[in-house]
């Protein structure tokens, strides 16, 4: 190679999907100076702590709003499958008067309040367990929502970690020269 003072020169190759190498060579007048490079694969950068933990967060979060939808849903089910056949008429027929609405209230008052002469207590005091369930459920599933939204936020602003070289954080701005049996020059680089 022509041109090339003679003395200790370092040598940087950057190639895309590589990582950097880096390696100091001697240079002597008149004399050909060899470099075996090995260019290794760049690895995907792990993940940092934070990140991790906002992603483990969306995962249960999501698996939370689902179980706590799905609870609720079970529990209306439950609920309506319990108050249907409550409501005894006068006659002896049976009609959907009473509903979730009576939960908490005495005998007497949803004899009163929903015009029946009879109805099932015990069937009304299962289905108003239920009615409490599904509350629960969309509470958890509430919860689970924000909790979701609140790690999905999290994890949008969470930095990826920066690419790194042997020597620290990569610049943004590089210039790296190359040498070649036929010549040398340098790569210029802009990273944003």
């Amino acid at each position: 190679m022509k041109d090339i003072a003679e003395g200790r020169h370092t040598v940087a190759i950057e190639a895309g999907g590589y990582e950097r190498f880096e390696q100091t060579v001697t240079v002597h007048g008149g004399e050909q100076a060899n470099l075996d490079a090995l260019l290794r694969e760049k690895r995907a950068p792990s993940s940092s702590p934070a990140r991790t933990v906002w992603k483990v967060s969306l995962g249960a979060s999501s698996v939370v709003a689902v179980a706590g939808g799905a609870y609720a849903l079970y529990s209306f089910r439950r609920m309506a499958n319990w108050i249907k056949p409550i409501t005894i008429q006068s006659d002896g027929s049976r009609q959907n008067g009473v509903s979730s609405d009576d939960c908490g209230k005495s005998y007497s008052q949803v004899l009163q309040d929903e015009n029946v002469t009879a109805f099932n207590s015990g069937a009304l005091d299962r289905a108003c367990t239920w009615h409490t369930r599904i509350y629960i459920g969309f509470a958890l599933a509430g919860v689970g929502a924000i909790g979701a939204v609140a790690s999905l936020i999290l994890l949008s602003r969470d930095p990826e970690p920066p690419e790194t070289t042997g020597r620290g954080t990569k610049p943004a701005v590089a210039i790296v020269p190359i040498v070649t049996p036929d010549g040398g020059g340098a790569s210029f680089s802009l990273t944003w």
